[in-house]
């Protein structure tokens, strides 16, 4: 029988030692990869044409280099858009910006000759992802992508802070927020417990339930006081659990304005009714990047967005 490639792979010494854990495996293929595993990758810095930026930025292409050692090879599974790809020599791996996660994260799944075993292998992708769902589209459509290509954070003269977002595919966005960020009524310890706040958690209403509750004090029950104690509004638990399927963005830690506050065309829109929540940080992961979410804003229904400069403004101005 004629010796074939993978008869000499197979026979081949194993390029994982039994019992290696994940972090092992990775600190011994990065140095096979550029950039190296966990770092940014870019998109290929030739001339894009036009049609890419303003109809398939999801599109846009890039490279990784791959140069297995001498005598392994790497099949690299690079997620359900692309072909698998097997690399026995120096090959420059291509991605697009769709291969990504909506944190912007680029992960493959590599297999080094016959070995089974599977190695997660992941970079920063070079743009994050806004979510958009258009005024024009139904309630219910799938959110369309808008990719991040810069984040910029700002204070006026006036002392207002500021942010713009330019997008790859042209547009620029900006928020504007409040002189004084207003906490969201906040989760007890207990996460099983309702806490009492208004049917209908508005801007204000959040500001109102940040304050201590006033005391009811004995005296003439037709007092001025106890008058204006029985016509304030009727008090339900709030489910912070029912509020997750409503919002992205939890109550815990967020901030509450007005939908007014984001300006997809550059300026303010009379009339916004809507409400955006934001955080000054992420998931456990992404810790340093804050995120914001609108909904029935200018131009869209609903808008959820990284903010990667939100840290540049500083903490919350309570």
């Amino acid at each position: 029988m004629a010796i074939t490639a993978l008869s000499i792979l197979l026979a081949s010494s194993s390029f994982f030692v039994e019992g290696e854990t994940e972090a092992e495996r990775l600190k011994k293929l990065s140095p096979y990869f550029s950039p190296r595993i966990g770092e940014k990758v870019s998109i290929i810095e030739t001339p894009i044409p036009k049609k890419y930026l303003t109809e398939l930025p999801a599109k846009m292409r890039g490279y990784i280099e791959v140069n297995p050692p001498k005598g392994h090879c790497f099949t690299i599974n690079r997620g359900p858009s692309s072909q698998d790809a097997i690399v026995c020599k120096q090959t420059n791996v291509s991605f697009t910006l769709e291969d990504s996660t909506k944190e912007g994260v680029l992960k493959w799944i590599v297999y080094v000759d016959d070995n089974l075993i599977q190695t997660f292998l992941d970079w920063r992708a070079p743009y994050r992802i806004a979510y958009v769902i258009p005024i024009t589209k139904p309630e219910n459509a799938i959110p369309e992508y808008r990719y991040i290509k810069s984040c910029t954070a700002s204070v006026d003269d006036t002392g207002t802070r500021n942010i713009k977002l330019a997008l790859l595919d042209g547009p620029v966005w900006y928020f504007r927020f409040p002189e004084k960020d207003i906490l969201l009524p906040q989760p007890p310890k207990n996460r099983n417990v309702l806490v009492s706040a208004t049917d209908k958690i508005s801007v204000t209403e959040a500001a109102e339930a940040n304050r201590q509750k006033s005391q009811t004090k004995s005296g003439d029950p037709s007092s001025q006081e106890n008058l204006e104690i029985k016509a304030r509004p009727k008090r339900i638990p709030i489910d912070f659990i029912a509020d997750r399927k409503i919002w992205h963005i939890p109550m815990k830690d967020g901030y509450i304005m007005s939908s007014g506050n984001f300006m997809p065309r550059g300026d303010v829109t009379p009339g916004m009714k809507g409400e955006c929540r934001y955080r000054f940080t992420g998931s456990y992961d992404d810790l340093d990047v804050g995120r914001i979410e609108c909904k029935n804003a200018d131009l869209y229904q609903f808008m959820y967005a990284p903010l990667t400069c939100l840290k540049d403004l500083g903490d919350p101005k309570i």
